[in-house]
């Protein structure tokens, strides 16, 4: 049964990557008993003094788009502590069909106490860490189609290479599907810039949940009155937008603050400086 510790375990995953502002979906399940012992006795003796159970608690980080990965990665590496040695991250090969991992290992708060989850003889063979699995939507139903029908039945599949192959195309597919994606928005984004709709402009170029303030639309009416202005903040590159976030304490994202943290950044709009709280030029310094 899933203790109060794995579910602000999940809380503190979740806000690690809530603070960026990208979209996604989190999952989570902790192995139970009965489901830990089954694993052990498929492959009995595999488990032990040298090679240990990781994935006692497991999470699944299903992000809008394929972008985001490496932002969401490095925020948690910086946030968690990384055993790089145990993790899975493959690099996309361009001559097959394959799922591209990127399986993360970290450590438990030293707090952590999981012997509730487990029987006595079970505990020396689980290791003191957890696993976080990076996906994108498009891929998410593909990996649990996977595991469950090919992965767990893998006798079924031998002999069958052109059913497997067609299998890792779908997967292709998918791929491509998600580059066809940031492909659609970049447009939908240059469509609404030349059009001079600036809070569309912004939702589809940065593709990030944003919150209302009541500084939004003072400051959008002062933008909307610059084309120079505009067309800055629209070339403004979006990887660079959440680094700057990323390294700092969390903020609301809002319209608003995106474009005081680019003119901070780089633009360095005067009128815009002077519209800026006070408090918000503490935040920018607070950088790690």
């Amino acid at each position: 049964m899933e203790g109060s510790q794995t579910t602000n375990l999940v809380k503190d995953i979740e806000s690690c990557i809530s603070k960026l502002g990208i979209m996604f979906r989190i999952f989570y399940r902790e192995k139970t008993k009965s489901s830990l012992a089954k694993k052990l006795e498929k492959q009995p003796g595999k488990y032990g003094h040298e090679k240990k159970i990781q994935d006692l608690i497991g999470v699944r980080i299903a992000l809008y788009f394929v972008d985001d990965i490496a932002i969401a990665r490095r925020a948690l590496e910086d946030r968690f502590d990384y055993v790089a040695i145990d993790s899975q991250v493959d690099e996309p090969k361009t001559e097959t069909f394959k799922a591209v991992r990127c399986n993360l290992i970290f450590k438990l708060p030293e707090h952590f106490d999981f012997s509730h989850s487990l029987d006595e003889n079970h505990a020396a063979m689980v290791d003191n860490t957890f696993e976080v699995q990076i996906r994108t939507i498009l891929s998410e139903g593909w990996h649990e189609i996977d595991h469950d029908l090919r992965y767990k039945r893998k006798d079924d599949w031998v002999g069958f290479d052109r059913e497997d192959r067609a299998l890792n195309g779908v997967y292709a597919t998918l791929e491509t599907s998600e580059w066809t994606l940031l492909k659609l928005f970049e447009e939908l984004a240059y469509k609404h810039y030349k059009s001079g709709n600036i809070p569309a402009m912004l939702y589809n170029k940065f593709r990030m949940r944003l919150k209302e303030s009541s500084l939004d639309q003072e400051l959008l009416t002062y933008v909307e009155s610059n084309q120079k202005l505009i067309k800055t903040i629209y070339r403004f590159d979006r990887i660079r937008l959440l680094e700057c976030i990323s390294s700092r304490p969390y903020i609301p994202i809002s319209m608003s603050n995106l474009i005081f943290i680019m003119n901070l950044d780089s633009i360095n709009d005067p009128l815009i400086l002077r519209r800026m709280p006070s408090k918000f030029k503490t935040w920018w310094e607070s950088a790690a």
